[in-house]
């Protein structure tokens, strides 16, 4: 993938700058450098997927290019989350963690964000 090849480890930048101390003329070398980086890994990204959407027998542009970028400049906010199957799901729910996560009195209450156990309860 992108990250194992032409980002040398690293998901494809945003072109945004981190916040920093730093003269205007140095922020600008700076955010020039990003916005080349993230040019240059959004046009790597949109070789890939082309490729790999070509090897699939699709059409190279089946995916908009705003979609990719839009993919580009949140990359880094990317989770790997592991869950349970759905069949285990429902034949050996965890009781324990959705006991504990009901019984948690914080989850409820207004301005607090809304526990994701209350979310998978409710569309079970």
């Amino acid at each position: 993938g992108f990250v194992d090849g032409e980002g040398n480890g690293r998901l494809p930048l945003s072109g945004a700058v981190p916040d920093m101390a730093s003269s205007t003329a140095l922020f600008s070398q700076l955010q020039s450098l990003y916005r080349a980086r993230a040019a240059q890994d959004f046009d790597a990204v949109v070789q890939r997927v082309g490729d790999l959407l070509q090897a699939s027998g699709r059409a190279r542009d089946v995916i908009p290019l705003p979609f990719i970028q839009a993919l580009c400049k949140n990359a880094y906010s990317l989770q790997v989350l592991t869950t349970r199957g759905l069949e285990e799901e429902y034949t050996k729910p965890d009781l324990a963690v959705l006991r504990e996560a009901l019984e948690d009195g914080e989850m409820c209450e207004a301005g607090v964000e809304m526990n994701p156990i209350l979310w998978y309860l409710s569309l079970r």
